[in-house]
């Protein structure tokens, strides 16, 4: 790590304690500030000798893979503002609220990792609402259900029905087409202007329920 990478800016554990994922979103790229990152650590079991030669196990935090980072992440993206972990540790999603889509700036997107013998292998989709736009922030919060197949994106800075700042959030699926969007952006009813409803967010293990 290096000053001002801002690992523990977001973090994530598996329900039994033993994977967690510190997002950095001030890590800096080879040319690109603040572009963003992740680092996934595992609780292992290692042997170690005492003193008197008697084998020992303790448990140690080890770092699984190399740095979890886009491979088309820009300056500024922030990727790690957001992070979130499937039940087996195996799939993580890392969510940068200030990446630029289709020329919107902040609209925000998440990428999908999965762990295997190459190590953290990104998936080919970009998770972006189709109709996001400039200063949206989808990633500000992010989560995923047990299985890493459904995963929610909070933008804080949606307008909606002219409202600035109302806030949404939108839910995406994977399955045998990949990544796909849900039709219906998740907004309150009685929402208004400046709320930032998907400022944080959270999702149960199932997916069937989820809280902005």
């Amino acid at each position: 790590a290096r000053p001002m990478d801002e690992f523990g800016a977001s973090l994530a554990l598996t329900p039994h304690g033993t994977v967690a994922i510190l997002g950095g979103p001030g890590r800096d790229g080879l040319s690109q500030a603040d572009q963003g990152a992740a680092a996934v650590f595992v609780l292992e079991n290692v042997q170690i000798a005492d003193p008197d030669d008697n084998p020992l196990t303790e448990q140690r935090w080890t770092q699984r893979g190399g740095l979890l980072t886009p491979t088309d992440a820009a300056a500024g993206d922030g990727f790690g503002s957001a992070v979130a972990l499937s039940t087996d540790g195996n799939i993580a999603l890392l969510a940068g609220k200030g990446a630029d889509v289709r020329g919107e700036v902040d609209q925000g997107s998440a990428r999908i990792f999965t762990f295997g013998p190459a190590g953290w292998m990104p998936s080919a989709a970009v998770l972006t609402p189709s109709d996001g736009a400039a200063g949206d922030m989808f990633g500000h919060a992010a989560a995923m259900n047990g299985a890493g197949s459904l995963v929610i994106l909070g933008g804080p800075g949606d307008d909606v029905s002219g409202r600035l700042d109302q806030g949404s959030a939108r839910i995406f699926t994977s399955g045998a087409m990949g990544w796909t969007q849900f039709p219906a952006a998740l907004t309150a009813p009685d929402g208004m202007a400046g709320d930032m409803l998907g400022w944080s967010a959270a999702m149960t293990r199932n997916g069937t329920a989820a809280i902005l």
